[in-house]
Order: structure tokens, then C-alpha cells, then sequence
């Protein structure tokens, strides 16, 4: 059971608090029942005792972190809330150097991705944009040489050191997990949220959604990379699939093999129907503006022949540009 609390950046009380009660509470009877068995050795019972005071300590100790996360969210560890860890959060700590590495030459995202995604962005001088799940920074630099204001968040603490030592003071960057209500930012205080091949990595869409709704502008946008919903579906089959679809119509989690970041790396990611993009946007008062199918450009080719006819084939990446609706 969740107590809710009149604090604006505490929605929650951690169920520490619970714990905490029901150890205390616990102490205190097994200390007066055990008194009262006659005869009952006082080594066992010492011992059963020192127990109970050892889990008291621990729970105190999470309860007062629980507390302090609370208040400070994003600066201390998401204590809490990382439970249960984003899905790709150890995947994306592993590679994170070689991310940010190749993350601009990288033929999937520098010629094919990243072209297409950048195309729905509108005139952004003068604009507070959110980057949501912003990596390394790349395209927040992109948004800041554009001449925008720019809020950039990640969950990963790696990918927020590279952001920070890319982009210095130019952004407000800062670590923050989508899974939660993002609390940081006001009502109606962002233009543009932008979302480069995130939303994989993101459960409940609805959520998530609903709060880029809330804290755009009137008619403001948001736009968004994932990969094409019949990709993971096409290549079920795929012997680096250790996790696979089984129906294309549900919510599934899978997992792939990535080998263009150094070391091979296991990355694990949600894979929804096409249909769930639109029921989650219309749902959260967006209205489809622009939807493209990436196609790669002729750098791609150069840079990746022998992927080269295979992406000109099939799609790779959807990239969408909704609009708030007034």
C-alpha cells in the first residue's frame, strides 16, 4: 500500500516506511514474549534479538535514503525507483564509451536515423527543447548550434558525464529516469521535446506521454525516433535473439546482440505494435503531424556497403512529429 504525501516533489512514501514500522513493531513483541517463556535459554534469545536489531538498522537506513532520494530527485541514486532498473540501463553503461565514440560516424544513426529524425525539426532559434534520453549530447549540440535552449536527460550516469563533457554549461543536463513523473519541469515551459531511439526502452507510453503533453506548450511538438515496429518482428528468427516475440499485437520484451559498439553487448527493449504509437498519442492530446520511414542517404552507402541494399529495402527506423493539440 502507497501513502500519498502533500509534497510536490514527493508523490510516494518509499515502502521502507512500512518496513521500518513492522521491524519496530516486531522488536518489541518477540523482546516481551521471549521474556516471558520460563527457562528460555538467554543465549538463543539474545540471539534471536540481535536479529531483529540488525534488520531495524538496515531499514532504517533504506527508509532515511528513500527520504533524501525523494527530495532530491535525479541527484542522489534513483534509490526507489531503481528497483527496478530501466530495461537497458546496464547495456547502456557497458558501451557507453564506444558510444559516444562512434556515435557520430556511426552509419545506422549518422546516415540513416539522424538525417530523417532532424528533418521534422522545425525552426528551433529561440525554442526550449527538451532532449529526452539525450545520450552522449549529440543532439543537443545539434539544437544548441541551431540556437535553441535545451534541458537534456538521461537515465544513464555515464551517458550524462559524456553529455556534460560535450555540451559543458551551454544545456541544463541532468539525470532523470522516464519511467517517472517528470516533477523538474513546469507546466507548458517546453516548445519541442525531442526523443531519439528511446522510447524502446520505455514501458508505459501512456505515462510518459501524458507528462511531454503536460509540460509542452500549446501547439508545441514532439517528435520521436523508434525503431520500425516490424523490425524486432522480422528478424525473430535471428540466432542473436535470445528473448523473441511470440505475437506481434502485444506489448513484449526481447533482446538483441549489438556489435557496433566494441564489445558485443546484450540489449534489451520493449517491441509494440504500429497501432500503439497512435492509441498512445491520441490518447495524451497529440495529433499526427509528419510520420517518415527512414531511408539511408548516399553517405550511408559509403560508409556501410554491404548493409547498403538491405536498409534501402526494408525499414529500419519511424520517425514521427505530433503536435499538441490545441
Amino acid at each position: 500500500m502507497d501513502f500519498e504525501l502533500n509534497c510536490p516533489k514527493a508523490r510516494r512514501v518509499s515502502p521502507a516506511v512500512l518496513k521500518y514500522s513492522f521491524i519496530s513493531s516486531s522488536i518489541a513483541i518477540i523482546n516481551i514474549k521471549l521474556n516471558d517463556i520460563i527457562g528460555f535459554s538467554l543465549i538463543i534469545r539474545n540471539w534471536i534479538y540481535l536479529q531483529f536489531v540488525f534488520l531495524h538498522a538496515i531499514f532504517v537506513t533504506e527508509m532515511f535514503l528513500s527520504f533524501l532520494a525523494f527530495l532530491t530527485p535525479g541527484v542522489l541514486p534513483l534509490s526507489e525507483r531503481e528497483k527496478e532498473k530501466p530495461i537497458a540501463l546496464e547495456a547502456y553503461e557497458a558501451m557507453a564509451e564506444e558510444f559516444d565514440a562512434r556515435i557520430e560516424t556511426k552509419s545506422y544513426n549518422a546516415y540513416l536515423e539522424r538525417p530523417a529524425t532532424l528533418s521534422l525539426l522545425p525552426d528551433v532559434k529561440g525554442k526550449h527543447v527538451l532532449d529526452a534520453g539525450c545520450g552522449p549530447g549529440l543532439y543537443a549540440e545539434i539544437l544548441l548550434d541551431r540556437g535553441a535552449t535545451v534541458t537534456a536527460i538521461d537515465i544513464s550516469p555515464k551517458m550524462i558525464h559524456f553529455a556534460k563533457q560535450r555540451l559543458g554549461d551551454r544545456a541544463t543536463i541532468r539525470r532523470a529516469n522516464l519511467e517517472e513523473p517528470l516533477d523538474f519541469m513546469a507546466d507548458n515551459s517546453v516548445d519541442i521535446v525531442l526523443s531519439s531511439l528511446v522510447l524502446d526502452y520505455i514501458k508505459n507510453w501512456n505515462s510518459l506521454f501524458s507528462e511531454f503533453s503536460r509540460i509542452l506548450r500549446d501547439d508545441g511538438y514532439f517528435i520521436f525516433s523508434n525503431e520500425h515496429p516490424s523490425t524486432k518482428w522480422e528478424v525473430r528468427d535471428d540466432p542473436r535473439q535470445k528473448r523473441r516475440p511470440e505475437n506481434y499485437f502485444n506489448l513484449e520484451i526481447v533482446d538483441f546482440l549489438w556489435r557496433g559498439f566494441g564489445k558485443p553487448v546484450r540489449v534489451t527493449s520493449y517491441r509494440r505494435p504500429l497501432s500503439t504509437f497512435f492509441e498512445c498519442l491520441h490518447s495524451a492530446g497529440f495529433h499526427l503531424d509528419k510520420l517518415i520511414e527512414a531511408q539511408p542517404t548516399e553517405d550511408f552507402k559509403r560508409a556501410n556497403p554491404e548493409d547498403w541494399d538491405k536498409v534501402r529495402r526494408r525499414p529500419s527506423f519511424i520517425c514521427i512529429r505530433a503536435r499538441k493539440s490545441l
